[in-house]
């Protein structure tokens, strides 16, 4: 099987291993930027490289169209003679054309956001604007493709209730995120004191506040507890919350692999308090480490963790629940060892790329078969 993957935009770690994967089992071209391959991970698909340019919104979700370049992506994918073409993420651009990659061969899209989010951290004024060209962008894709692949069942729970055929949703998890092990340092020092770690950007649908206020009640019942806040964003809207934690460490700024992996590496367990959003690519990052995770149940986070086994799921937005978590994985350093090692056990069986590969390669079949029954 011949596959042409297209992004204009994306994680490059996802596409760099969806790519790696399936070029095991296909012959795989990749049309996109040259910035969203990792050479390192990708070895073995054909990289067709796209000029980077902003009229497009290849850094962005903005609407802009390039006429010249839709021929363009469409000249690449004919030459590849691609049996199936993917636009591995939603973009506005390939959105509105998707119909003329539809014409000559099954189009596959993946939808990772279902939902749009950009309301959580828009300004006021363009909310509405931007909630609404997300939104419109999925539905064209979605219109225009074979078969849509969606990261858990409540994504594809979201789009039938939006009137899409559930026929044409795959459900397939997001692969895993164990690269970071490579930047595992053997053999180093352990913090003594537990370490309670939140990690990702800081946007208000993250759920900074209730981590916070958790955080604030925990420590009087543990005072050897610390908590860790890593990742970029504005952090002033949380200043009034953070005065009231004493053993707060904050690290607010974009951290590269070796440093995730370090505190990764040397924290007890990562907390997820998100308030909205469907999913994170950090949960299996903890995993990788053999570190339980606590979720709050929303969106696919809850397909993500085995409660009880794997981590512990609470509702969003209760700080009080939050907080008994915490304290119960602090209570018991052996329960968070074995709930680190089956939440690795969990990520290597349901996530790694060589299953989401598989997976993939079936829808992909599925659609040329049903494509060419017609």
């Amino acid at each position: 099987m011949r596959v042409a993957i297209i992004a204009f935009r994306g994680d490059s770690y996802y596409l760099s291993s969806l790519c790696q994967g399936l070029s095991e089992l296909s012959t795989v071209f990749v049309i996109c930027p040259k910035n969203l391959i990792d050479s390192h991970i990708c070895t073995n698909a054909r990289l067709i490289e796209l000029p980077t340019t902003n009229s497009v919104g290849l850094k962005s979700a903005s609407i802009n169209i390039d006429p010249s370049l839709v021929r363009t992506v469409q000249a690449l994918v004919k030459k590849t003679k691609a049996d199936v073409v993917h636009v591995a993420f939603e973009t506005a651009f390939l959105a509105l054309w998707g119909w003329v990659l539809h014409k000559f061969r099954p189009l596959i899209s993946t939808i990772h956001e279902p939902e749009p989010f950009l309301l959580f951290f828009s300004p006021s004024m363009i909310r509405p604007m931007n909630t609404a060209v997300a939104s419109n962008n999925n539905k064209l894709l979605v219109q225009w493709s074979d078969r849509v692949i969606v990261h858990g069942t409540h994504h594809k729970s979201v789009l039938i209730n939006r009137g899409v055929n559930g026929k044409k949703i795959k459900v397939i998890p997001h692969g895993d995120q164990s690269f970071l092990d490579w930047w595992k340092t053997p053999n180093s020092p352990q913090s003594i004191r537990p370490n309670i770690l939140f990690l990702g950007r800081i946007w208000p649908y993250k759920g900074v506040e209730y981590f916070l206020q958790a955080a604030s009640i925990a420590e009087r019942v543990n005072p050897n507890v610390t908590f860790t806040i890593a990742g970029e964003g504005d952090f002033g809207p949380y200043e009034i919350f953070a005065r009231k934690v004493k053993n707060l460490n904050l690290i607010n700024k974009f951290l590269n692999e070796r440093e995730i992996a370090d505190l990764l590496q040397n924290t007890s367990v990562v907390v997820f308090p998100n308030v909205s959003g469907s999913q994170t690519g950090w949960i299996t990052s903890a995993y990788a480490f053999k570190k339980p995770v606590i979720v709050t149940d929303t969106g696919n986070f809850s397909e993500m963790v085995i409660d009880g086994e794997t981590g512990l799921i609470v509702p969003p937005c209760n700080v009080n629940a939050l907080c008994r978590a915490i304290l119960k994985l602090l209570s018991s350093p052996l329960v968070c060892q074995e709930m680190g090692c089956h939440g690795y056990e969990f990520m290597r069986k349901e996530t790694s790329w060589k299953v989401v590969a598989q997976k993939t390669i079936s829808v992909y079949e599925d659609a040329i078969n049903e494509r060419y029954k017609r």
